[in-house]
């Protein structure tokens, strides 16, 4: 069976990712962290439910 369910309404989806690198060269080490942060809004027109 099938659900659905009609929609006009806008929904926040974010997302975060963090880099890590250790780095050794030459007699010298160090690490680098690097952090993205990213967020748009989406306009959902539709949600189904499966069972």
């Amino acid at each position: 069976m099938r659900n659905q369910q009609f929609l006009q309404d806008d929904s926040s989806v974010s997302a975060s990712s963090t880099w890590t690198v250790d780095w050794t060269g030459t007699g010298q080490s160090g690490q680098l962290t690097k952090t993205r942060d990213s967020a748009v809004n989406i306009n959902v027109g539709e949600v189904q439910v499966l069972n």
